[in-house]
């Protein structure tokens, strides 16, 4: 009887032994089958972020552009005013009264206003012009580094699926079949 006791112990621990190993292996299964969808999903969800991080990449380029072109236009209309300082001092001067740069009382030849003379509020419309600029240039870097760490934890979540979309989705389905 206590050999036959022991027999069924014997047996028992070796189906628990059993039980277990399944358990282990269906628990390995689960995680294989969950990080294959896992995979799967991210893959199929990176060209439509790659699509978003190329529309991105184009806006920050307008973005830099209209900038570049509102510092070249400030620039220049500062060149302008430069220029043209001599004239706006001369348009002061009165028969008599001191220069303001020299101090003399005597205006033989005072500068002419040119042409190309520039006006304040010219030049505080380019000014605003360039801190707009500047603003959107930075937001859309800010897009397009925010899509860039979004494509990378993709990748990364992706791993190397993120090559081949549709292996990934067929070894998602083999993996969710080998559980059914």
């Amino acid at each position: 009887a206590r050999e036959a006791q022991q027999q069924q112990w014997q047996v028992a621990g070796e189906a628990c032994q059993r039980a277990r190993s399944a358990r282990d292996q269906l628990d390995g299964l689960q995680r294989a089958a969950q990080l294959a969808g896992d995979q799967a999903r991210a893959a199929a969800t990176l060209a439509a972020a790659q699509s978003r991080e190329q529309q991105a990449s184009v806006a920050q380029n307008r973005a830099d552009g209209a900038f570049n072109r509102a510092q070249a236009t400030l620039l220049e209309l500062r060149r302008r005013e430069i220029a043209g300082m001599a004239a706006r001092l001369a348009e002061g001067l009165a028969e008599g009264g001191t220069c303001p740069v020299c101090g003399s009382t005597q205006h033989p030849a005072p500068a002419q206003p040119s042409a190309d003379s520039v006006a304040d509020g010219v030049i505080q419309g380019a000014e605003h012009e360039l801190a707009d600029a500047t603003t959107a240039a930075r937001a859309a870097a800010a897009a397009v580094a925010t899509i860039q760490a979004e494509l990378t934890a993709l990748r990364e979540k992706a791993g190397g699926a993120a090559g081949d979309p549709e292996w990934a989705q067929a070894a998602a389905l083999q993996a969710a079949e080998a559980l059914a």
